[in-house]
């Protein structure tokens, strides 16, 4: 799997326009707790595993704070994968990757994506599809749109395969499918 199209600035775009689509459906749903009305509370993020030239991109995180309860509501995502420091091209990507960790591997990633990962951090992101995402209220939903749920193999690798197109084409289709669980109700990152 090439990195090469991470430095593609239509790919960083469409993420950035459907982050705002996601936003936008929120702010006009309004507050999750009372139903109050919604105002633009952005947060700042200093994400990893971004080129240089797109991290102006993700210096900001879309959120909301309620007029009336102050509540924050944060709506989901497409570049940002709940808290994580890494973008969420990046943590799927890396998470999908079939070989296991190792350090000549981590080596490998810090070449591709500029970012130094430890072999513990990428075994826990393994373990969490393995373990938690399969748990998920949001997967136990949703895992019937696939025509064969088992047959998705590794997640999150198993997603992207089951979704078509060119590999940029299914990473965003897998990061929408994905969005629910890094903001809003479901949020489960």
């Amino acid at each position: 799997m090439s990195h090469k199209f991470l430095c593609n600035a239509s790919l960083h775009a469409a993420q950035f326009a459907l982050d705002q689509e996601l936003a936008q459906s929120c702010r006009q749903s309004g507050c999750w707790f009372c139903g109050g009305r919604l105002h633009v509370s952005n947060y700042p993020r200093k994400p990893r595993g971004v080129p240089p030239p797109f991290r102006e991109g993700y210096a900001q995180r879309l959120s909301f704070t309620c007029a009336e309860c102050r509540c924050r509501c944060t709506p989901p995502s497409v570049r940002f994968f709940g808290r994580l420091r890494f973008v969420a091209v990046a943590a799927i990507l890396i998470a999908a990757l079939t070989r296991g960790p190792s350090e000549r591997r981590c080596r490998q990633l810090e070449r591709c994506f500029g970012v130094r990962l430890s072999v513990s951090t990428w075994q826990r992101w393994r373990r969490w599809w393995r373990e938690r995402f399969v748990s998920t209220r949001f997967w136990m939903q949703s895992r019937g749109q696939f025509a064969d749920p088992a047959g998705l193999g590794r997640l999150p690798a198993g997603l992207l395969g089951a979704f078509s197109g060119r590999l940029v084409e299914r990473l965003l289709l897998t990061l929408r499918f994905l969005s629910p669980l890094t903001g809003g109700p479901l949020r489960a990152v």
